[in-house]
């Protein structure tokens, strides 16, 4: 992606480093705000699958927007389109692995009797 943006769509190297940097340290600030929504809020049941559909469409039209610009793009473009494709993959992402951590309701009854000789 960098040498294509840089070099056909003539947004230079530096700028586009620098964009990759910038949405890369967005990233940091929008993780754990994403964490904190997919715990927080949706469906009672299907919680994390909310989020995974959320997220599926981000990810989907980020990603046609960046593998296929219209013919002249500026800096705000590529800026924007990262940052979409950058919150889908974190939702995505985050969402998938909290998913598979949570604890099946078997392992959380405390009425089993290996919990209660702890």
């Amino acid at each position: 992606v960098p040498p294509f943006y840089a070099g056909e769509m003539g947004l230079g190297l530096s700028t586009v480093g620098i964009i990759f940097g910038l949405t890369k340290l967005w990233d940091i600030v929008t993780d754990p705000i994403a964490g904190s929504l997919t715990d927080r809020y949706g469906p009672t049941r299907g919680r994390r699958r909310f989020w995974l559909l959320v997220a599926l469409p981000m990810m989907m039209v980020g990603t046609y927007q960046i593998f296929l610009p219209p013919e002249q793009v500026g800096w705000l473009y590529f800026a924007f389109w990262m940052i979409v494709l950058y919150l889908g993959w974190t939702l995505l992402t985050i969402s998938h692995i909290a998913w598979g951590v949570e604890p099946s309701r078997h392992e959380r009854d405390t009425s089993s009797p290996q919990t209660s000789q702890l």
